[in-house]
């Protein structure tokens, strides 16, 4: 029925149905096969998630009845989820099966680098490796930098595999740098690293540059910050002083808004922007 499914319009009653062997008048047991692997080691979940038509609801019947299946592993080590990404199964499929991964498997360690490598090796399309990043993100918060430096010592992930971890790993450090001409600046010197000729060996180094460069962006833009925000607070001090020697009296509860008027009005913002390009050492 799994293999034949995308040609038949198999209903998911249909299915659910198929999924029992009646033993007798009151009993009834799940048919074995749902559950076989074949020569390929495939079980009929590997096989619905290769299928170019994706129902979500016999999906549900299966992993309902068979959930031992989700980690099973066929041939080449690959478990279904694999294919479903490779595929490009609709989102709603995809973010099925992690759920049932969590909730069924909470202990099982998906094999996030062999499922790169395969990709990587069948040169899948951008949007399947974007996908496989993301989940690999959600299942391991906060490891991303420290998975690609372990990566890069790794021959199988060809160079442009390991181009789009570099953008997708460093994403969120670029955009934490406040100042847009440094962040293009940032993101176009990647580009042209990665135009460059890098061996497979190489990718340590290759990879050491891009972290060099993104350290020395995020420095300046600290010490930028530094600056400006000074500059602002000796501005804001000396309106204070000159609305102070007009001998003006404030009680206690309007000094704050005084405070908060006369950093309103001592033209921080003004100036900060006329001096900022002299304080940028990218703009050379």
């Amino acid at each position: 029925m799994i293999y034949y499914q995308s040609y038949n319009n198999v209903t998911s009653e249909q299915f659910n149905n198929a999924t029992s062997i009646r033993i007798s008048r009151n009993r009834s047991k799940l048919d074995p096969t749902g559950k076989q692997q074949d020569c390929l080691g495939m079980t009929p979940l590997h096989i619905l998630t290769c299928s170019t038509v994706q129902n979500i609801e016999l999906y549900r019947v299966l992993i309902e009845k068979y959930p031992e299946t989700l980690i099973v592993e066929d041939t080449w080590g690959a478990v279904p989820l694999l294919y479903a990404l490779w595929g490009d199964a609709p989102s709603e499929i995809i973010q099925f099966l992690v759920a049932s991964y969590k909730s069924i498997h909470p202990n099982y360690e998906l094999a996030w680098e062999e499922m790169l490598v395969t990709f990587s090796k069948a040169k899948v399309s951008n949007n399947a490796i974007q996908m496989l990043l993301d989940l690999r993100s959600e299942f391991v918060p906060n490891q991303m930098e420290q998975w690609i430096e372990e990566l890069a010592e790794n021959e199988c992930i060809s160079k442009e595999t390991f181009h789009i971890l570099i953008q997708y790993g460093f994403a969120e450090r670029v955009k934490t740098i406040g100042l847009k001409l440094c962040r293009d600046e940032m993101m176009e010197f990647m580009m042209e690293e990665m135009k460059k000729y890098v061996p497979s060996s190489s990718k340590v180094v290759w990879l050491n540059r891009i972290r060099s460069k993104l350290v020395n962006y995020e420095e300046e833009y600290k010490r930028l910050k530094a600056a400006t925000t000074i500059l602002e607070l000796a501005m804001w001090k000396y309106k204070m002083g000159e609305s102070d020697n007009k001998k003006r009296k404030r009680t206690e509860e309007s000094d704050s808004d005084f405070r908060e008027q006369c950093r309103v009005s001592c033209s921080g913002d003004i100036v900060i922007e006329h001096v900022l390009p002299y304080l940028l050492p990218c703009a050379e």
